[in-house]
């Protein structure tokens, strides 16, 4: 088994395979944990561009941890995206573009739900997400889940 950290983005997941798995497979994980698609991925190794049909034992050299690079082609310009917003007080949809920020998802939660925008925190996969970041940092795509955690003030603070 190999253990091969994803990195490219601000959340880093660490997914093991077989030497006897392909470039896709562990691209088709990757969709599986990001929700990516496979189309969209481009794997970078030691410089090097990986094909989807070579093997992993071919791309690392036998060792048992390695770092890929992961990039994400972007969407055209102006593409909605709709993710789903989870939190203890409320749930639903809400569409946005991959290239906003998460401050700018933030301000869309606070006036569709009402809510104070310095009382909502952003999570994808237990990653507290950045304001001054763009939700592609986070590999956020059609369908990604964020957690929304929201704090209460007492009236009068």
């Amino acid at each position: 088994m190999v253990l091969l950290r994803i990195d490219g983005g601000e959340i880093t997941p660490q997914i093991e395979v077989t030497y006897f798995d392909t470039i896709l497979n562990l691209k088709e994980m990757i969709q599986d944990v990001l929700g990516v698609e496979i189309g969209r991925q481009t794997l970078v190794y030691d410089e090097r561009t990986l094909l989807d049909d070579e093997e992993i034992r071919h791309c690392i050299f036998g060792r048992d941890s390695a770092t890929v690079t992961l990039s994400v082609a972007p969407l055209p310009e102006g593409t909605k995206i709709a993710v789903q917003l989870e939190s203890s007080l409320k749930q639903g949809p809400m569409r946005t573009r991959e290239t906003d920020s998460v401050a700018d998802l933030r301000n869309k939660i606070e006036r569709r739900w009402g809510l104070r925008s310095c009382s909502i925190t952003l999570f994808r996969l237990d990653t507290q997400m950045n304001e001054d970041l763009p939700l592609s940092a986070y590999y956020v795509v059609d369908g990604t889940k964020i957690d929304v955690q929201v704090t209460l003030f007492e009236e009068g603070r």
